[in-house]
């Protein structure tokens, strides 16, 4: 296995810091593997339960419950996205080998991480693009305001102007409140000592690290997309165990690119967050 240095990492490049976190991720196969296995299972269940439901409300608009069905279905996908985020950072930073260690310890991290997610956003100034968002509301759905529209549009693009500036500042946050143990505002001040001259750094790697990740899911569904469309094509009139078990296999299928999608990204912010912590730019 592939380790790098503590402190030759200065030098490293997007290569070695990619093998480095194919590396890790190899090792922790078997806890990815079966975390996989049990939130595909567990988000499949709940599609499949709440697919009558969503018949219903599509002949029926005005079915109340349904829509609260549907709402609460709605923030269940939510919350076993972030458990499993938080499963994920459990494996990768805590080499947690254990499945059901992992996932005990994952509920622990729900809060910091949400915590330490809002802070970024705070810190980044991602707040400044929200008070643009009435004003231009207002302008473009209840009555049209010149003033308002150019106020709101000024706010929403400036915001995100600063939150693209800011945010990689603060990416290692995520990483260090694990591995240091700290808390929200300790990790996001640190994380931002520890990237003082590694802007460019952080930017490139991440751009490289989202198109990769992009051409290797453009690549899954051009195999999956013809296989499932042939199997519709040859069946017309699918059985319910056949849908089932083609639903199964495309949760499963969709929740281990996700799982490997989260744990790489973790594992490449380790490896990167290592290199500037080691060799800190003055």
């Amino acid at each position: 296995m592939m380790v790098l240095p503590p402190f030759s990492m200065a030098a490293a490049t997007f290569g070695e810091l990619f093998s480095a976190s194919y590396e890790e991720c190899k090792k922790m196969r078997r806890p990815l593997l079966a975390g996989a296995l049990t939130f595909g299972v567990v988000i499949f269940l709940l599609l499949w339960s709440l697919s009558a439901v969503v018949v219903r409300v599509a002949n029926d608009p005005g079915d109340s419950r349904g829509l609260l069905m549907i709402g609460v279905a709605y923030v269940l996908f939510i919350l076993l996205s972030i458990i499993n985020y938080a499963y994920c950072t459990v494996i990768m930073l805590e080499h947690v080998q254990s499945v059901a260690k992992a996932m005990v310890r994952s509920f622990r991290w729900i809060l910091p991480l949400i915590g330490v997610g809002i802070w970024i956003f705070l810190r980044s100034y991602g707040w400044v693009m929200l008070l643009g968002v009435p004003l231009l509301t207002v302008d473009l759905l209840v009555v049209h305001q010149p003033l308002a529209a150019l106020l709101g549009g000024c706010l929403y693009f400036g915001g995100m102007v600063l939150y693209i500036v800011r945010l990689p500042r603060f990416l290692p946050a995520t990483v260090l409140i694990v591995t240091e143990g700290k808390g929200i505002v300790a990790a996001a001040k640190r994380s931002y000592d520890v990237t003082k001259g590694y802007w460019w750094k952080i930017v490139g790697n991440v751009l490289l690290l989202d198109l990769c990740i992009w051409a290797i899911v453009m690549i899954v569904m051009m195999i999956l997309g013809p296989v499932l469309t042939s199997f519709l094509h040859a069946n017309q009139m699918p059985s319910v165990g056949q849908l089932m078990t083609t639903g199964l296999i495309v949760c499963l299928l969709v929740t281990l690119l996700l799982e490997y999608m989260y744990a790489f990204i973790l594992a490449f912010f380790l490896q990167l967050t290592r290199t500037m912590v080691a060799n800190p730019r003055r």
